[in-house]
This record gives structure tokens, sequence and C-alpha cells, in this order.
């Protein structure tokens, strides 16, 4: 019994993380526009 509790626990707690992690990575891939002002000049 402890087995199977501790089996569904680890799929839980994997099923949260993959949705956090999925989360986390598309708000890594949003670059908002750098303002003119902070940009370097060359």
């Amino acid at each position: 019994m402890k087995h199977r509790i501790a089996v569904v626990a680890s799929s839980v707690l994997a099923a949260i993380a993959t949705v956090v992690m999925t989360s986390a990575s598309s708000a890594l891939l949003y670059r908002p526009q750098v303002p003119a002002e902070l940009q370097r000049k060359q």
C-alpha cells in the first residue's frame, strides 16, 4: 500500500513540475523590446 501511495505521489509531483516548467519556459522566451535610451549606440 505504501508503494502505491509513493508511486501516485511521485506521478502527481512530476505532473506539477512539468506544468511549472512549461509555464516558466514560455516566460523565458518572451523578450520585451528594449527602450532606445538603454540601447548601446555604435
